[in-house]
């Protein structure tokens, strides 16, 4: 009597389960949608190597590039906005000396203050200038930021020969190229935001403890206030609301109270907001929507003409910038990296649309984009190629899915000429660029007409200047022709 029974039991715990994913009949099941498998272990060695290759090769060109930068563009007060509007030397103060008066922007960079010890290691392990050591910083987060962009695409599911173009792209782009090589704080924001991306990948295959998004919405929220979105976007698209305003409200505890300690570290930290902020709002040196959406889209990633116009705060400087230059304005290798990004955007935004898998991600990826664009559209435009790493990995995701499609082999063709374009292009506007910043009389204009004098010193005064003419000296023209 008990043996076809027992017999019926053994077979019966033979038989391996059926994972049903995605939707079948018309209702969703408890499953997830179809995520990308989590690649073989032989597979995991090579993309550890892989990230490895790129991490040195991101390293070496993001250092080459910052030793060509002369330390006294760098650490000048008087030199604020030359670098595309960039603040290198409150930055540099930031990460070189704890006592610097240089933080009435804590507000917008919480915790970025702590750089300093990682500086201060840098010195003290390789007995090293603090000029030095802060290049080295800044190359080892390219480093981090290339290897951290190819995890993500083998995470979604592109195959290592497409992530490691996409990387690429990343690591040749005008945004890595310009703002890894000086001392600023959004390459490090772009890393916290790609570990946002990771988050939500991760969510896609498996459920994740609570302390993962609280520990992603801290780290938006460290470096610069604005990339919190994508914490934010991470944890509404995965909770109800009310359990994601209490991680919201978490982790802003979170880093409000260590901003508490902070002033004991760093005795002229400040938490109040800049009286000058609203002065950034609807600039008119950003040309209006169509140039910011222009520079939004193509400058991070193909870099055009710059010119060279007089600058804010100090008389006799003038800054560079690219604001209101067509796409592709540089070379000839210029219109094909930019044709080729147009038709790599367009594929991957068509793919993204149509694809099944990875729903909450293509959502986080868009609402993010979403939201950067408008903020830069109101906030902060006056130099849109300043933040332009922060958005750069999201573009990147957006082609990215036409890989996971029928269309990767167009895809890859498309990333190798673009590789190679933004590559040769970059890296000689890169070279006129470290060439105007090396002489110290086109930086002054000495050779030009001067700039009238301002009416106050302060940035306060800037609402009252009239917009910086576009027409550079003869001397800063010959330099950058």
């Amino acid at each position: 009597m008990l043996s076809p029974i027992l017999k019926a039991k053994r077979r019966f715990s033979q038989i391996k389960p059926i994972i049903i994913t995605g939707y079948s009949n018309g209702h969703k099941h408890s499953h997830r949608e179809a995520a990308p498998a989590v690649p073989p272990a032989s597979e995991r060695w090579w993309d550890g190597g892989l990230m490895a290759v790129l991490a040195i090769a991101a390293t070496v060109l993001a250092f080459n590039g910052a030793q060509r930068i002369p330390d006294w563009l760098l650490s000048g007060t008087a030199y604020y906005d030359v670098w595309f509007d960039g603040d290198s030397p409150r930055h540099l103060l930031h990460m070189t000396d704890r006592l610097s008066d240089q933080r009435d922007r804590s507000f917008m960079h919480p915790l970025f203050s702590y750089s300093y010890y990682v500086v201060l290691a840098i010195r003290s392990a390789l007995l090293v200038s603090p000029y030095t050591a802060a290049r080295i910083f800044m190359a080892l987060g390219a480093g981090l930021w290339v290897s951290l962009l190819f995890l993500m695409f083998r995470r979604m599911g592109c195959r290592q020969l497409d992530a490691g173009l996409l990387a690429l792209a990343g690591m040749v782009s005008a945004a890595s190229l310009f703002w890894f090589s000086v001392m600023e704080s959004w390459g490090f924001g772009s890393i916290t935001t790609v570990v946002a991306f990771l988050t939500a990948l991760a969510s896609e295959r498996r459920d994740l403890p609570v302390r993962r998004y609280l520990l992603a919405n801290v780290a938006t929220l460290s470096v610069s206030v604005t990339n919190w979105s994508a914490g934010l976007l991470l944890t509404f698209l995965r909770f109800s609301w009310r359990r994601a305003v209490w991680i919201a409200l978490s982790a802003f505890g979170t880093v409000a109270l260590i901003c508490t300690v902070n002033p004991l570290i760093f005795p002229t930290f400040k938490l109040t907001f800049p009286q000058y902020a609203h002065e950034y709002v609807f600039q008119p040196e950003s040309g209006g929507a169509l140039h910011i959406l222009s520079a939004f889209l193509y400058h991070g990633m193909v870099m055009p003409l710059f010119r060279v116009v007089s600058g804010w705060d100090h008389p006799g400087v003038v800054r560079m910038t690219v604001q209101q230059m067509l796409p592709g304005s540089a070379s000839v290798w210029g219109i094909a990296g930019v044709v080729c990004w147009t038709l790599l955007l367009a594929l991957g935004a068509w793919t993204a649309c149509r694809l099944k898998a990875l729903r909450r991600f293509r959502l986080l990826v868009g609402f993010f984009l979403t939201a950067e664009l408008i903020l830069h559209l109101v906030y902060g435009a006056e130099e849109v190629f300043l933040y332009s790493l922060h958005w750069l990995p999201a573009l990147l995701v957006v082609v990215a899915c036409s890989a996971l499609t029928r269309w990767r082999y167009l895809t890859r063709g498309l990333l190798a000429v673009l590789v190679v374009c933004a590559a040769v292009n970059n890296w000689r506007q890169f070279n006129n660029a470290v060439l105007f910043a090396n002489n110290p009389e086109a930086v002054h204009d000495r050779l030009g007409p001067k700039p009238p004098a301002p009416v106050d010193s302060g940035r306060s005064s800037r609402k009252r200047r009239p917009t910086p003419r576009a027409v550079p000296s003869a001397h800063a023209s010959s330099l950058i022709r």
